[in-house]
């Protein structure tokens, strides 16, 4: 009897463990969502600088505008000629270039978190799209945005000496981003 006792004991301990391991897994990516707005709201750059990818987020933002520069449909009467579609791609990535940095988004400037009017974002929803992979979607308070909510990607990447989950992506609507070029020039 003793002995069934001792065992169940064990059991539960490490039931609840495991129990306890896979909580912290699944609130973790919903605590770096948080540590990032905080980073936007009260302007640390080295936070930002630490908890997004910012060559992938530029990269993606660059993908998003040069997909509405030109079609990738073949056939389009109305799209540009090579040249010009090659140059307006180029503009539209120097422009992200200059406007998406950790010191542009910190503070009270931040596109994704106000656009001249009153701050905030609301999370719609959050889910794993894989064992390393985080997606949430966020209706911004601008006016212009209410169209359609911008959505973070995260991925688990190996830090200094312990993993942690880190923005690699951003998709933003038309506006936010035509916002976010009028501020950069």
């Amino acid at each position: 009897m003793f002995g069934s006792k001792r065992l169940l004991r064990h059991f539960n301990r490490r039931r609840f463990a495991l129990v306890a391991c896979a909580a912290a897994y699944v609130l973790w990516p919903y605590v770096a969502l948080y540590r990032v707005g905080e980073a936007l709201r009260h302007g640390d750059v080295a936070a930002l600088t630490a908890d997004i990818d910012w060559d992938s987020v530029r990269e993606g933002l660059k993908e998003d505008i040069a997909d509405q520069i030109v079609p990738r449909t073949v056939g389009v009467a109305d799209s540009l000629p090579p040249f010009g579609s090659g140059f307006a791609t180029a503009m539209a990535g120097t422009m992200i270039d200059r406007a998406v940095t950790p010191a542009s988004f910190a503070g009270r400037h931040s596109v994704l978190l106000a656009a001249d009017s009153q701050p905030g974002a609301s999370m719609l929803s959050g889910w794993f799209t894989g064992v390393t992979q985080f997606e949430a979607s966020f209706q911004i308070a601008s006016e212009e945005a209410k169209m359609e909510p911008v959505r973070v990607h995260m991925d688990l990447v190996e830090a200094a000496w312990w993993p942690q989950w880190q923005v690699t992506r951003i998709w933003v609507p038309m506006p936010v981003l035509q916002h976010l070029q009028s501020h950069a020039t």
